[in-house]
């Protein structure tokens, strides 16, 4: 009986413990294209939660980018134009841009890179 009375609370705090554990899904692929066409690839999880966390710490503003683009992403029905050059995505859903920082720019003009050179 006394091991019956150590047990159950053990068990308990166990359970709840365990409860308090959530699984992150993967978020689904990037897709992304050259603007001029062609085949659409998707930037590997990495490279996607790289951009993802890019687009929700990011400062958007309420305005559209003052230079073209040469990449167009797409994610869960959103679809974003990126220029290479000055580093601006433009959120078509939203209507917003967002200017990254050198450092940012480079790790999505590699992420780029890698798919299509």
């Amino acid at each position: 009986m006394k091991r019956l009375l150590i047990c159950v609370p053990v068990l308990v705090l166990i359970v709840a413990l365990l409860s308090s554990c959530t699984v992150n899904p993967s978020s689904p692929p990037l897709s992304v294209k050259r603007a001029e066409g062609g085949k659409s690839m998707y930037v590997d999880s990495e490279g996607t939660e790289k951009i993802l966390a890019l687009f929700e710490e990011g400062e958007w503003i309420n305005t559209a980018p003052n230079c073209a683009f040469d990449f167009v992403f797409d994610h869960n029905g959103d679809t974003y134009r990126y220029h290479s050059e000055c580093g601006t995505f433009y959120s078509l859903t939203d209507e917003r841009s967002l200017v990254l920082g050198e450092e940012s720019q480079a790790d999505v003009n590699g992420i780029l890179n890698t798919l299509f050179d």
